[in-house]
């Protein structure tokens, strides 16, 4: 080992200067404000956002006597810059201010005794001499370098290049932004591409940290979503920031939780027996014979023209109307009461498992695709119950001497149409994935499918229990 080698591990190694791996340029974070929390149809709002970056590192003066500066700093891991006054080296004629106290000037001596910190700004060291612009170089003993500025971190990356995108169903657009603890800026712009919200490119001091403001407007209708992300570039590679943000607008207001009597029955929301939860998106409920335009019991008279109303109390127009007088009468109210509560019950699963996919799901196509399937099992719904009270007699008659009409057409339909509310909730239950980490998501999703399956198998037994024809008297 040569004796100029040895010099310079003391050196490093009694000033403290250890090899330091290098870090890349780092995002550190992206914070905004929170969305409102009322519910509304249709949002405009704006939010504030910063974004962080630091570039890590440690600089400072090390005594260097007879030196070369870029091979000294190079020995300790770290490369020769500039000082914050601008010196890349120091010498008995090139003293700057920050290496006052810090270099040992007693090796070479100081141009007038050392009595005052004198230099030049830009002085770079020449072999083992530190010369500044336009210094006489005479090669005598107070030209000698005696310390050297070395830095040690990033020291590649001193040009950054951030870009804060977002993505989503809401419409997204950036409207202002601020600049801090940059050294220098060379382009910074506003939505220059879609879905880029801010772009920044510029310098960041070593062992410094920048960052950049920004307002963003987000619209959207209720229930839609973006998400915020954000990602820097630097000579030593890239770094995305590890706290990608997203953002939700409260779901929408349901017929069944909107304020409003929907069906104009006088009965609100959740007051309205047509409303099984917060979430129903209907509040009517199955029309009764009395109210449904029909002519229920075949007497040529319809709904609150049929005397049987009044007594029924506007329930049902099956009175005391005669019969076949060779048979009997089988009354199927029951029956087919309990057929529609099954088919509400078997719809209330699939929107049991909507709220779970909304709860656990951050995809917006995913959640996009759970709003169909619960829509379409409210109107499968429906479409049973309408299909249960008219398609079907209340009463059938099984005296010998009139025409015979089959049923089993209609009870084979009312089959399908519940194997239907079932296929979609197996459908709803097919999109959920279990969150990171877990959340008992998975349970939940398990115990409504166990109860839906009992529901069909329960439908099929009560439709079994219908007569499969009745006589026409």
């Amino acid at each position: 080992m040569s004796i100029r080698t040895i010099g310079l591990l003391l050196s490093c190694c009694l000033l403290g200067v250890l090899p330091v791996t290098a870090r890349a340029i780092e995002f550190k974070s992206l914070e905004c404000s929170s969305l409102p929390t009322t519910q509304a149809p249709h949002y405009n709002v704006t939010i504030s956002c910063r974004a962080t970056i630091s570039r890590p590192g440690e600089s400072g003066w090390y005594s260097a006597p007879g030196w070369d500066c870029p091979t000294f700093c190079a020995g300790a891991g770290g490369v020769n810059t500039p000082s914050p006054d601008g010196f890349s080296c120091t010498s008995g004629e090139e003293r700057p201010w920050s290496a006052i106290g810090i270099v040992n000037y007693a090796a070479t001596g100081c141009w007038h005794a050392c009595a005052f910190p004198e230099g030049i700004a830009g002085a770079v060291s020449v072999g083992p001499r530190c010369y500044a612009p336009f210094q006489k170089r005479d090669n005598d003993r107070t030209d000698i370098t005696v310390g050297c500025f070395c830095a040690t971190g990033d020291v590649q990356s001193t040009l950054a290049e951030v870009g804060i995108h977002a993505s989503g169903s809401a419409q997204v657009a950036s409207v202002g932004q601020e600049l801090f603890g940059w050294s220098s800026i060379q382009q910074h712009v506003i939505n220059d591409k879609p879905g880029r919200l801010a772009y920044v490119l510029g310098s960041v001091p070593l062992a410094g940290v920048a960052a950049v403001s920004f307002s963003v407007n987000v619209q959207g209708a209720c229930g839609s979503s973006f998400a915020m992300s954000g990602v820097v570039n630097g000579s030593g590679g890239s770094s995305r920031g590890s706290n990608e943000l997203h953002f939700n607008f409260p779901g929408c207001a349901t017929t069944c939780s909107d304020g409003v009597d929907n069906d104009s029955d006088g009965l609100v929301d959740m007051k309205d027996p047509g409303c099984s939860s917060a979430d129903d998106v209907d509040e009517s409920g199955p029309l009764s014979q009395c109210e449904n335009d029909a002519d229920d019991d075949g007497d040529g008279l319809i709904d609150g023209n049929d005397p049987d109303c009044v007594a029924t109390k506007g329930t049902s127009e099956l009175g005391e109307g005669a019969s076949c007088s060779n048979g009997s009468q089988l009354d199927n109210t029951a029956t087919l009461t309990s057929l529609e509560e099954i088919a509400r019950a078997q719809r209330d699963a699939v929107h049991a498992l909507a709220s779970v996919i909304r709860r656990s799901q951050r995809n917006v196509n995913i959640r996009a695709r759970a709003q169909e399937l619960r829509i379409a099992s409210t109107a499968a719904k429906h479409k049973l119950a309408r299909a249960l009270h008219k398609e079907f007699p209340k009463v059938s008659e099984t005296c010998s001497s009139c025409p015979l009409t089959d049923l089993s057409t209609q009870i084979g339909s009312f089959l399908e149409q519940s194997q239907n509310l079932h296929s979609l909730a197996e459908q709803m239950a097919a999109l959920y994935t279990e969150p990171v980490g877990g959340a008992g998501f998975s349970k939940e999703v398990s115990d409504v499918m166990v109860s839906a399956d009992s529901l069909f198998e329960q439908f099929t037994r009560v439709a079994a229990a219908l007569p499969r024809a009745t006589r026409e008297c």
